[in-house]
C-alpha cells in the first residue's frame, strides 16, 4: 500500500509538469506561425524541458527494484508480467495507456532509454529493455 502511494505521488508530480509544459506550448507566446496548408508552414516550438520530467520516473526507478511500463492490452506486457509472477517477483507495473498523460510518458521514456516498445522494463534502477531483453 505504501508502495501504491509513492507511485501516486511520483505520477502526480510527473503529471503537474507535463500540464504545465502544454500550456507553455498552448500560450501565444511560443506560437511563432500558424500552419497554412496552403503554404506548407508549420508552428516552430521551443525544445521541451523533457530533463525535467524524467526526475520522478528515475526515482521511481531508483526506489523499487523492478520497474515495468506497459501498455495493459499488449500481448509482449503479458508475457513479461507472467514471467514476473512465476519468479515470484513482484514490480511495480505502470499501465502507461490508463494514465491521461500517456503520450507524455511514453515520450520521457523514449527520452530516458531510446526504446519506443513495451514493455519498458528497469531492474536493480537499470534499464533492462523489454520483453525479449527480459525472458
Amino acid at each position: 500500500m505504501q508502495n501504491l502511494k509513492r507511485v501516486s505521488s511520483i505520477l502526480r508530480k510527473y503529471i503537474t509538469i507535463n500540464t504545465w509544459i502544454l500550456s507553455l506550448q498552448k500560450s501565444a507566446h511560443f506560437r511563432t506561425r500558424k500552419f497554412s496548408p496552403k503554404f506548407h508552414t508549420f508552428v516552430k516550438m521551443p525544445v521541451l524541458p523533457f530533463d525535467a520530467s524524467k526526475e520522478p520516473i528515475k526515482k521511481l526507478i531508483q526506489d523499487n527494484d523492478f520497474v515495468m511500463f506497459s501498455l495493459s492490452k499488449c500481448p509482449f506486457c503479458h508475457k513479461a508480467k507472467e514471467f514476473f509472477k512465476n519468479k515470484s517477483l513482484n514490480p511495480i507495473i505502470i499501465e502507461v495507456d490508463q494514465i491521461d498523460e500517456s503520450a507524455h510518458l511514453k515520450a520521457t521514456l523514449f527520452n530516458l532509454t531510446g526504446q519506443r516498445t513495451f514493455p519498458n522494463i528497469f531492474g536493480m534502477s537499470n534499464h533492462l529493455g523489454g520483453c525479449d531483453d527480459v525472458l
